[in-house]
């Protein structure tokens, strides 16, 4: 995962006169910096919830009690960056870089009023670079990061942030750099890789956005970087020794959810967890794959008969960090399930005017033993048995994993029960689509998955 802090600061120079205001309108506890260019920088618990609405009160509250002008900032996993802008007692302007982040629309920035922002900037700061930033998103900034344990955020958040196809490669490239880092100075204030703009844009663009941020209103990087969690547990750029704490720390709230966060939540959980027999959709989507089994591997051939079935098409690349860089790869997604949240989609792989293979998770189950793993799949069979007629070959694997296949002119389909690994928290029923060019039928050996994976040693 990446990271998520969320801060206050407060365009003062009096420490003194903060910490007062956090006092009397019930803040606490909170650290206070001391000031510097300006800006005296606030920490409260009671933002650490990343709540939008606390957020608002705390900035409007505080500038009010103040007379001064208050910006809080929320950093959300490293890919979302919102701030609060508040004066004389009333937020006057908000942004949000990322609005459909939670819902899965569109990435287009939301607020960000450039001449009330403008006033707080560090002098020669222009309108039109301020635009420039605010319409950025945290699209195409240039930044480092201070990557440090490579093996616990990097990692996560690279995988995170790839295709299913590419998710053993990213692990593999990660360790790799991890390993050519240890023999550099623990000095070194950053271990930077090399990554392409592409790849940063993905992971980062929340970051990037507070880094710019910061510098615009001349903000020191550390303070704009840290939180109240961060910072109580010695874990924050910040330095907790250069802040005075206000207020006891058992006066910390204990984060209650609201019934908007717990309707997130739950939402989240039942698309991760959504059984593929409670979606009727799927039956659809089996037909649309019948049709692609004719399709031939040629790729401008795969990618027609896909869109021209329905399937909403997206193109996508990255570079694994300069190290290795990953093919081009497809998706093409259905929308016809109305019901629930979950959409089908295909991840097709195209390389050297081929198609390599194609895949998509149908069916996400908490555990192995769970019985809904066997009737997930027997559903699943029954439905494809229906549609696509008695199977070419159907089995268990060697981890007693069931399967099967259907044989198409150019390629086979497979229908397996896919088992949880580093990269799969959850075991799941799978399609792969197969190019297969050989006269002879598939001989599975070992554990079906890793069988698949083996034919393309170049994407995995």
């Amino acid at each position: 995962m990446g990271s998520s802090y969320a801060n206050i600061h407060v365009r003062s120079d009096d420490q003194n006169a903060v910490k007062r205001a956090l006092t009397q309108i019930n803040a606490l506890p909170a650290f206070v910096s001391k000031p510097k260019n300006g800006w005296v920088s606030a920490y409260p618990s009671d933002v650490e919830s990343q709540a939008e609405d606390t957020m608002k009160q705390i900035c409007s509250q505080l500038s009010g009690t103040v007379n001064a002008g208050v910006i809080g900032i929320i950093v959300h996993d490293s890919d979302v960056f919102l701030y609060t802008l508040a004066e004389n007692g009333q937020v006057v302007d908000q942004y949000n870089s990322w609005p459909g982040y939670f819902d899965g629309t569109g990435d287009t920035p939301s607020g960000g009023k450039v001449e009330k922002l403008l006033p707080y900037c560090a002098a020669g700061t222009t309108s039109e670079s301020l635009r420039k930033l605010l319409e950025s998103g945290g699209k195409g900034l240039d930044s480092s990061f201070p990557v440090g344990d490579v093996g616990s955020m990097m990692k996560k958040q690279l995988v995170k942030a790839s295709p299913w196809w590419a998710k053993p490669a990213v692990w593999g490239a990660v360790t790799v750099f991890q390993a050519a880092q240890k023999g550099k100075s623990a000095a070194s204030p950053t271990l930077t890789p090399t990554m392409s703009p592409e790849m940063l844009d993905m992971i980062w663009k929340g970051d990037k956005m507070a880094t710019a941020f910061a510098g615009l209103l001349a903000i020191d990087q550390d303070r704009i970087s840290s939180g109240y969690d961060h910072i109580d547990e010695d874990d924050a750029p910040v330095d907790r020794r250069s802040l005075a704490l206000v207020g006891d720390r058992s006066q910390k709230k204990e984060y209650v959810p609201t019934e908007e966060d717990l309707a997130r939540a739950a939402d989240s959980m039942k698309e991760m967890t959504c059984l593929l027999r409670e979606r009727p959709a799927f039956p659809a989507f089996l037909a649309i794959l019948n049709t692609v089994l004719e399709a031939s591997p040629e790729q401008e051939e795969f990618k027609r008969v896909c869109v021209s079935k329905g399937l909403k098409f997206k193109q996508s690349k990255m570079d694994m960090m300069g190290l290795a860089e990953s093919p081009v790869w497809w998706s093409f997604i259905m929308e016809s399930d109305q019901f629930l949240l979950r959409k089908f989609q295909l991840t097709a792989v195209p390389k050297k005017g081929t198609v390599n293979c194609a895949s998509c998770e149908l069916s996400q189950i908490a555990d192995a033993d769970d019985p809904s793993f066997a009737k997930e799949y027997e559903y699943a069979f029954s439905q494809a048995a229906f549609v696509l007629g008695p199977p070419s070959l159907s089995g268990r694997d060697a981890q007693d994993l069931s399967y099967a296949a259907w044989k198409g002119p150019f390629a086979y389909l497979f229908l397996l029960q896919s088992p949880a690994g580093d990269l799969a928290a959850r075991p799941s029923i799978d399609i792969w689509w197969e190019p297969w060019a050989e006269s002879s039928q598939p001989q599975v050996t070992g554990c079906l998955k890793e069988w698949l994976e083996k034919r393309h040693p170049d994407l995995f």
